[in-house]
């Protein structure tokens, strides 16, 4: 059997999100603070929907985000926060190069005030 693809027999293609709108800022976070929770993509981008946006990252523009578990102290007890990151084992930092000079003279350091 040969590798069967039942999304109309395209292959898969990778696209970066343009500058200026929430999946690239929510991407720009990613790529210049590493791996965060949830909160902390809320806090830098502004979206309350920052998670949604990175799931989307990962199914619709096929970007390597990988997510995980972080374990947290909190009053009286221990939990598990989920983390998101770009997996840089399966990317190079040259096919984010033009986003990210773009993206820090829109974002610059983040929490917020996008023009």
């Amino acid at each position: 059997m040969t590798n069967l693809n039942f999304n109309g027999g395209n292959p898969l293609t990778r696209r970066i999100p343009a500058v200026g709108t929430s999946h690239g800022c929510v991407l720009y976070a990613l790529c210049r603070y590493g791996r965060q929770t949830a909160q902390e993509l809320i806090y830098r981008t502004g979206y309350l929907g920052a998670q949604e946006r990175t799931n989307e990252l990962l199914n619709d523009f096929y970007l390597p985000i990988q997510k995980g578990d972080l374990l947290v102290q909190m009053p009286g007890r221990e939990t598990y926060v989920k983390t998101y990151g770009l997996n840089w084992d399966l990317i190079s930092t040259e096919y984010f190069q033009d986003f990210m000079d773009q993206a820090e003279n829109y974002y610059g350091d983040l929490p917020i005030n996008y023009h």
